[in-house]
C-alpha cells in the first residue's frame, strides 16, 4: 500500500529527476544540497530528517535518483495533509516503471511516455525490493517498533561503572549544541564533556541500548539517531509516526568527520552483536 499517498505521475517523476540533477550533477545528494528544494513543502526540518532517512534506504547519509524523488514526494504529499506514513510507502513510482534504490543516472526515456498517475498494479519482483529497511522498524534497528519519536533535550547519562575498554575508540573535540564539547568513544560508551580536563561527563549515551544508528548529514556534520525504546525515554504524547530524536555533532573537517562516522559505525555494529 501507498499509505494513503498517490502514486506519482509520469511528468511529476520528470520533475524530481530534473530538480535532483541540478542539485549535485546527477550525483548522489546530500541532506545540505537538498535544503532548498524542502524548504518548499514548508515542512518542520524533523519532518523532513524523517522523511529522508525512511528514503535513505543504504543509510548513507544520501540520496540517490529514485529514493530523492520518492523523498520529495512523500514531502509534497505531506504538504497537501497526508500523514507522515510508518514506513516507506510501495507503488509510488508511475505504472510500468521500477523504483531502483540504486539510481544514480536516469534515463530519460523511461518515463518519458508516462504522462498519467494511475495506481498500479501488483507490486512486481523488482518493487518488491522497495521494502528493503525503508520502514520505522529499519530505522529501529529491525526491531517491530514504532517510527522514532521526538523528545525534549534531557541527560541519558548511566550512573554507576566506569568506562568499559574495547577495540573501537576514539576522543576528539566537536561541536554540539553550538559549542566545542570533548566527545569520548570508549568501547560501548559514547561520553560528552564540557573540556578534556573534566571528570564528570554532561551525558553518556550507551551504543547498544540509546543509539540507532550514526547520520551523516554533509561533509562536517553527523547525528546519532536515538532509540525511542532507550531506557528513561519519554513516551509521545500523540499516537503516529514522529521525526527521530537526534543529537547533532560537527567535526573541523570532512576528514575528522569520515573517522568519527566509521568508528562509530564500527561500535554500534559490534554493541548490537554482543
Amino acid at each position: 500500500h501507498s499509505g494513503g499517498i498517490s502514486p506519482m505521475s509520469g511528468p511529476e517523476l520528470m520533475q524530481y529527476r530534473s530538480l535532483f540533477h541540478g542539485l549535485n550533477e546527477g550525483r548522489p545528494v546530500s541532506r545540505s544540497q537538498a535544503d532548498g528544494v524542502f524548504a518548499k513543502a514548508s515542512l518542520p526540518r524533523d519532518e523532513v530528517d524523517y522523511i529522508w532517512l525512511l528514503s535513505d534506504l543504504d543509510m548513507d547519509g544520501l540520496l540517490l535518483a529514485d529514493e530523492f524523488a520518492v523523498a520529495l514526494h512523500i514531502a509534497a504529499a505531506r504538504f497537501k495533509g497526508a500523514p507522515l506514513p510508518e514506513e516507506l510507502p510501495r507503488g509510488l513510482m508511475p505504472d510500468g516503471v521500477e523504483f531502483n534504490p540504486r539510481n544514480s543516472q536516469v534515463e530519460a526515456a523511461s518515463v518519458a511516455a508516462h504522462s498519467g498517475g494511475g495506481v498500479p498494479g501488483e507490486a512486481s519482483a523488482a518493487k518488491s525490493r522497495w521494502r528493503m529497511g525503508g520502514s520505522a522498524s529499519r530505522i529501529a534497528t529491525g526491531r517491530n517498533a514504532a517510527p522514532p519519536q521526538p523528545q525534549q533535550q534531557q541527560h541519558y547519562a548511566h550512573t554507576g561503572g566506569g568506562m568499559a575498554g574495547g577495540a573501537y575508540s576514539r576522543a576528539g573535540v566537536l561541536k554540539h549544541e553550538k559549542k566545542a564539547r570533548h566527545c569520548v568513544l570508549d568501547g560501548q560508551r559514547f561520553s560528552i564533556y564540557k573540556g578534556r580536563g573534566d571528570t564528570k561527563p554532561q551525558l553518556v549515551l550507551l551504543l547498544r541500548t540509546d543509539v540507532q544508528r550514526v547520520w551523516p548529514s554533509n561533509q562536517t556534520t553527523f547525528s546519532l539517531i536515538l532509540d525511542p525504546n532507550r531506557p528513561g525515554a519519554k513516551q509521545p504524547k500523540k499516537p503516529g509516526p514522529q521525526p527521530p530524536e537526534k543529537l547533532e555533532f560537527t567535526a573541523e573537517t570532512p576528514h575528522e568527520l569520515n573517522l568519527w562516522v566509521e568508528t562509530l559505525q564500527s561500535a554500534i555494529a559490534a554493541a548490537r552483536r554482543g
